[in-house]
């Protein structure tokens, strides 16, 4: 159902309150009414349903799309990527967290895809950068050898033992 638009000026006289026996004018002119659960929402009327936000996509232009109930699709923004001369001058602010320093050189700001920039990979998750399986591998083998020389240790000192006794 589309919004109504509600007209007009309206006088609202208060019953039994003490005051100004003119009462209140309210202006409707720009109020809208909708036929959709009470919430707070946009007051952009485009002629379709009401629409709560359902979903949220990122382009590989960095265009930020949102979809909603309503089946209407909207962009509501673009990431932005930087770039410096020297990336190898960033401050190390925590593990996954860098800052532009002098060494750096001032960072020039663009949308994905535009000269050296990359593009963005939407809904992507970046895998492990080693192969798991001989990460398994090398773990075996370091348990094996720790217990292959816990065991030797063991023996050495059972050996230290049974020659400090039978002295």
């Amino acid at each position: 159902m589309p919004a109504e638009r509600v007209t007009g000026p309206e006088k609202w006289v208060p019953n039994g309150a003490a005051g100004s026996a003119k009462g209140i004018t309210i202006d409707f002119t720009n109020l809208l009414q909708h036929n959709a659960a009470s919430s707070r929402s946009s007051t952009h009327v485009d002629g379709h349903a009401a629409g709560q936000l359902s979903s949220l996509s990122v382009g590989r232009d960095g265009i930020l799309c949102a979809g909603f109930t309503n089946g209407m699709n909207k962009n509501i923004g673009q990431v932005i990527l930087a770039s410096f001369a020297n990336p190898q001058g960033l401050q190390a602010r925590s593990d996954t967290r860098w800052t532009e320093s002098a060494d750096s050189g001032v960072a020039d700001y663009d949308v994905p895809g535009v000269g050296t920039l990359g593009s963005l990979i939407g809904d992507g998750l970046e895998g492990s950068n080693v192969v798991l399986a001989d990460e398994l591998i090398a773990l075996i083998q370091a348990q094996t050898a720790y217990q292959a020389n816990s065991k030797a240790i063991s023996t050495e000192a059972t050996v230290m033992q049974t020659l400090i006794q039978s002295t």
